[in-house]
């Protein structure tokens, strides 16, 4: 068994268009299945998902997702029992406001854990598909260090210049050749 801990999937800190088509389609499928709830419960669900997955990229910088998600629920619990303890005070009684507090908070660390469970479910199977830009080891193609090592030369001639009879960069067709 490796001695290493593994690391954790969550929201990537960097991120390219790949990314942020996937965060759409989150979004998509997230809205999609709101659809027909009230516009409260659609607005607040939204926002929950948004807040947990900006801590999981933001709080520790990216290094430990779950507890990110974890502890941002609990506050976000923490926060609703406030306000319904602001609202409610005068309705319910004392027990029951010292009580809330823990119950609510016990409940938002758990909805954050499912909730960062569910986006980073989503990254892990992304990052399977196309290693992240912040990855340790770079993915490289032949294609790439091609273009890297034109940049790098100067040279005139692109690596994206096809190999047809009619391109102009190639002096064994239709182009103009120096003699």
């Amino acid at each position: 068994m490796d001695p290493r801990p593994r690391k954790q999937t969550g929201v990537p800190r960097r991120f390219g268009v790949g990314v942020m088509m996937v965060i759409t389609t989150m979004y998509a499928v997230l809205f999609a299945v709101l659809q027909s709830t009230p516009v409260g419960v659609f607005v607040s669900v939204a926002l929950f998902f948004t807040i947990i997955g900006v801590s999981q990229a933001v709080l520790f910088k990216g290094r430990n997702p779950r507890l990110a998600s974890i502890l941002t629920g609990m506050v976000l619990g923490l926060l609703l029992a406030l306000i319904i303890a602001v609202v409610e005070i005068r309705s319910v009684p004392l027990e029951v406001i010292v009580i809330i507090p823990f119950v609510y908070g016990g409940l938002g660390a758990l909805a954050g854990y499912v909730v960062g469970w569910l986006i980073a479910a989503v990254f892990l199977f992304f990052n399977k598909w196309q290693p992240p830009l912040d990855a340790e080891e770079p993915a490289t193609g032949e294609k790439s260090n091609d273009i890297m090592q034109w940049l790098q030369s100067g040279e005139g001639k692109s690596p994206f210049a096809e190999e047809r009879p009619d391109n102009p960069d190639n002096p064994a067709g239709g182009g103009k050749t120096e003699q």
